[in-house]
């Protein structure tokens, strides 16, 4: 339930919220607040959150890995669609 990169902190502004929806095996929907550059794990997701992505879980991991078959672009976007792009930019924590 840990988000890296630029998702913690550097990207996200005060108070947002990131909710993520894998689909498939291994899938759920986990939620993360920010606040003073650090992301704490929610309970529940809010109805609306800051950016909201949906992916199945093989893009997600591809996504996750930084590896260059991944399809940032089939990944479903509610809420703030340019903080979202930059999530996903720097998504990639595996060399």
């Amino acid at each position: 339930k840990k988000m890296p990169g630029v998702a913690v902190g550097q990207a996200m502004p005060e108070h947002a919220t990131l909710v993520w929806t894998i689909d498939g095996p291994f899938g759920g929907t986990v939620a993360w607040s920010y606040a003073d550059g650090r992301a704490t794990v929610l309970d529940e997701a809010p109805a609306q959150p800051t950016v909201g992505l949906a992916a199945d879980t093989a893009n997600f991991t591809t996504l996750c890995c930084g590896r260059s078959d991944a399809r940032p672009e089939k990944v479903q976007i509610t809420g703030d669609a340019a903080l979202a792009r930059a999530v996903l930019d720097h998504i990639g924590f595996t060399p």
